[in-house]
């Protein structure tokens, strides 16, 4: 056979080939009413079988005739054969409707639930799901094998609160597993002690919640700033750590701290009275009310003040003793308005009687009068002279005090 032949007899093989297969590609290609859908059936009955979609939507209806070709988990089956729940993927027409193959999968006949134990009874436990959502009754029987802290135990033996993992048939609700585990015996609260009583502390948590009352008796090791204590050394304020029984709330140890001797508070002025200052803290919460006496250091804007020189609304930062509530130290933060006052203008009136200057302001507005003495500088170029040099019309920088208008440079321009 010779080359060419071979190539031939090849070409015409390849071209039967694809002759052969060119109806199933186009039906294929053209095929646009083939449909598919993936979910759950939630309905079944002689002729129809209802799909809720996977993806979310509306349930789907979909015919079932002699020609639907039917599984459930990997085997041949009618549609009596298909229940409710079943997972399903179906291939249909999306003209008729009519499913084509139907592949069905019976759902996990054993559950599994994780949480904790709410109740126990005679024959069942009710489970409280770790993940949320209603509460999950198993029944138990001669066949449940049950477990407590890894160690074989009875119905009796699991306690409310206990940490629990279920396995259990879904249509019976009958458990073939129940693994529990107790809680710790002992439980810790940190943070402030609310109330101290006879017998008990109550503590606020500091990681917030409600507050826990701990009972004290005489087996409860008490320290308050690392010294044995007494109940009675407890004091409301203090930072505390407590250890107690979850079931009986028996303290076995509380280690409690004194709050500091001083605190500082930084805020707002909210009022000032005779010999108290009233501070709305930075940091929000109640109003605290400091005392001020001979041995209250208080400065405004850096500078000494008294207690009479503070404003409502101005910012101010205190130092204050918890059990007198007398403040060491008061800082306001606003700075004290400047008294120093600078004039430019003419000489317009001189009394060397008086030892006034009066100056009209170069920029308007009503004359200054100025009072000289001593301490006053006056200078014409880097001559010091004195009042009496001065004259009417001379062009003049001066700087005084605000409050006693006492010059203490004049300075003439030229």
């Amino acid at each position: 056979m010779t080359k060419k032949l071979m190539y031939v007899i090849t070409s015409l093989f390849v071209v039967f080939g694809m002759l052969s297969t060119a109806p199933s590609a186009l039906a294929d290609s053209h095929g646009g009413n083939k449909g598919e859908l993936k979910g759950t059936i939630s309905a079944v009955d002689a002729t129809t079988v209802t799909v809720t979609p996977r993806s979310g939507g509306v349930d789907v209806v979909f015919n079932v005739d002699a020609t639907t070709y039917i599984k459930r988990n990997n085997a041949s089956a009618l549609i009596t054969d298909l229940l409710v729940g079943d997972k399903a993927e179906v291939k249909y027409d999306n003209t008729t409707m009519l499913a084509a193959k139907i592949e069905a999968k019976s759902p996990p006949t054993n559950l599994e639930v994780e949480g904790f134990i709410a109740a126990v009874g005679t024959d069942s436990v009710t489970i409280t799901p770790k993940k949320g959502g209603a509460d999950v009754i198993v029944l138990v029987d001669a066949a449940t094998v049950i477990t407590r802290n890894r160690i074989p135990a009875l119905l009796t033996d699991l306690l409310v609160g206990d940490k629990v993992e279920a396995k259990y048939d879904r249509v019976t609700m009958l458990a073939s597993k129940i693994e529990a585990k107790s809680l710790p015996t002992n439980l810790e609260v940190e943070g402030v002690i609310a109330a101290v009583a006879t017998d008990s502390v109550t503590i606020t948590p500091k990681k917030g919640g409600a507050d826990v009352t701990v009972l004290v008796d005489a087996t409860t090791s008490i320290t308050r700033s690392g010294k044995p204590a007494l109940l009675t050394d407890l004091l409301v304020g203090d930072k505390v750590e407590a250890k107690y029984d979850r079931i009986t709330f028996l303290a076995s140890k509380i280690k409690a701290k004194a709050k500091p001797v001083n605190l500082e508070v930084e805020g707002v002025i909210a009022a000032v009275g005779v010999d108290s200052l009233t501070i709305t803290p930075k940091k929000g919460g109640a109003d605290v009310t400091v005392l001020v006496d001979v041995s209250t250091r208080i400065k405004r804007g850096g500078k000494p003040a008294l207690l009479t020189d503070l404003l409502v609304g101005e910012r101010v930062e205190a130092k204050y003793n918890t059990t007198t509530m007398i403040a060491s130290k008061i800082d306001d933060k606003t700075k004290a308005p400047s008294n120093k006052g600078e004039l430019h203008g003419i000489v317009s009136a001189i009394d060397l009687t008086l030892g006034t200057v009066t100056i009209s302001p170069s920029n308007g507005g009503a004359d200054v009068t100025l009072t000289v003495d001593a301490s006053t500088r006056i200078q014409r170029g880097h001559a010091v002279i004195t009042l009496a040099d001065l004259l009417v019309g001379d062009k003049v920088e001066a700087k005084y005090d605000k409050t006693t208008f006492l010059a203490s440079k004049i300075e003439v321009k030229h």
